[in-house]
């Protein structure tokens, strides 16, 4: 079972941070909440302290900042949010502690430089130490490998950040995924790794009043089997595939899942999708990969889906955003055109690479049914090469006629740098008038980077993410990785 924590931390100066909650069951189900963590903070911070963070903060401005730093291990050194919860929370073991160097300071960075209100910093800052951290499971061994190796990133860190880039009404929002982990993940006693997502979410009960997991029930119940001694026995024996994601792996249809999905009622949207996806080329290369549902009540939640194709040309992403025709506007075209443009700063893209060819790239490795994997590591190693093609993602809300789309373009990171990836990707928000936080993100992957300059990391951006939404804006989202200290990343 794996499981994502979506922390939407939202810049309201009125409201705690915004989380969704997502348990991915192990590539097929998973869960998310939207609501609100009450208060981790109960009165006014003192002066000095809010001084201390102001002292840090640099919403707009490049002036005056240094252009390449890294964070120290010491917590006088880092962020300033960082430092103040460093000094005054107690360690809560080795492992928390080794997760707490690693990504509290960038965290707590990434705040900063997206503008958030000194006490909304030290709020979200509270929440990582005490709800985030202890679920990052045990630290690396010696040789960097993990007793589970997470599939949220690449390195095996169950932490990914998202930086939701700024649009002319807000500020960027600052967004983190986790794979729930601990020290019997994988282990006899739960060996589908369910147990920590769970816990997880207990401890959210009472602080997210919204809370309400029907649905993410109605999947486990669906697809999984309560006696978890039989997924041991099939491991040990090869009569099935309990710790591999037949779904992750491109194995199984959308079909396989849809008598479970159609038990929640009727959804136009869907009907849309599935008319698509049976009657167009495009549809057909179309392999799910995740299914996540809003932990709220049933009759407001939306149901998510997840596509990873190999397709990368561009008449194949006009098909698929439009849904062969079925979504059209006046400008759709262009707005098309204007993505493209963003693709192909970021990726590489022949200049005369025709509308309907592939961008050239890697072959994806053959993958076949019949293969077993009985630990995370196996699955981590067998799943598709993402980075070869794109992703897209389906959100079919209550009451929808069509389903919102969103694009994911993997960073091919053997090909392209981070810096060469940033500078393409920053000329093309200025290009749209959204340049006023390029310098703070380029600060963001800098501080990232660690004592390397970012012409010498690949993968500390992991994929960019597009959404045209319905009055013509686009939103865009970058998805960053933490990394390992002497890590590729």
């Amino acid at each position: 079972m794996k499981h994502h924590l979506n922390g939407n931390m939202n810049s309201d100066t009125n409201s705690g941070p915004d989380i969704e909650l997502s348990g991915q069951l192990h590539g097929h189900v998973s869960g998310e909440v939207n609501g609100h963590v009450k208060r981790l903070l109960k009165g006014d911070i003192d002066g000095d302290m809010k001084s201390s963070l102001e002292h840090g903060t640099n919403k707009h401005s490049d002036k005056d900042s240094p252009q390449h730093f890294s964070y120290s291990s010491e917590p006088e050194n880092g962020p300033k949010a960082w430092e103040i919860v460093s000094r005054w929370e107690t360690s809560l073991g080795p492992s928390h502690e080794h997760w707490w160097r690693l990504t509290g300071p960038q965290l707590s960075t990434m705040l900063e430089e997206a503008g958030y209100p000194v006490h909304k910093q030290l709020e979200i800052v509270l929440f990582h130490y005490h709800r985030v951290v202890p679920y990052m499971g045990p630290k690396p061994e010696l040789d960097g490998s993990f007793k589970w190796k997470s599939l949220v990133s690449s390195d095996g860190v169950p932490l990914e950040y998202s930086w939701k880039w700024d649009t002319p009404s807000k500020d960027p929002e600052i967004r983190f995924t986790i794979e729930a982990i601990n020290e019997f993940s994988g282990t006899v006693a739960d060996p589908l790794n369910q147990t920590p997502a769970i816990e997880l979410l207990q401890g959210l009960e009472g602080r997210v009043p919204d809370l309400n997991q029907d649905w993410t029930s109605h999947f486990l119940s669906n697809f999984y089997d309560h006696d978890k001694a039989k997924y041991l026995r099939e491991a040990e024996d090869g009569s099935g595939m309990p710790l591999r994601s037949t779904m992750l792996q491109g194995f199984a249809s959308l079909a396989q899942y849809m008598p479970a999905i159609r038990q929640l009622g009727p959804s136009r949207a869907l009907d849309i999708l599935n008319d698509f996806l049976g009657t167009s080329k495009e549809g057909s290369y179309l392999r799910p990969f995740m299914l996540a549902v809003d932990n709220v009540e049933p009759p407001s939640s939306r149901l998510k889906l997840y596509f990873a194709t190999v397709r990368t040309s561009f008449a194949s992403m006009r098909e698929i955003m439009t849904l062969g025709g079925r979504v059209s506007s006046d400008k759709i075209e262009q707005k098309l055109r204007t993505l493209h443009e963003l693709v192909k700063a970021i990726m590489p893209v022949p200049l005369d690479l025709p509308d309907n060819a592939d961008i050239p790239g890697p072959e994806l490795p053959e993958y076949s049914a019949d293969a077993t994997a009985s630990t995370s590591i196996d699955l981590a190693t067998e799943r598709p090469n993402f980075v070869v093609g794109y992703q897209y993602y389906f959100d079919i809300a209550p009451g929808a006629e069509f389903p919102d789309i969103k694009f994911y373009a993997p960073i091919r990171k053997d090909m392209m740098d981070d810096l060469t990836v940033a500078n393409g990707l920053t000329r093309w928000m200025e290009s749209q008038g959204r340049g006023a936080f390029c310098q703070n993100y380029m600060r963001v992957l800098r501080g990232l980077a660690g004592e390397r300059s970012l012409s010498e990391c690949h993968g500390i951006q992991t994929h960019i993410c597009c959404m045209i939404k319905k009055d013509g804006q686009f939103d865009i989202t970058s998805y960053l990785a933490p990394g390992v200290p002497g890590s590729s990343n």
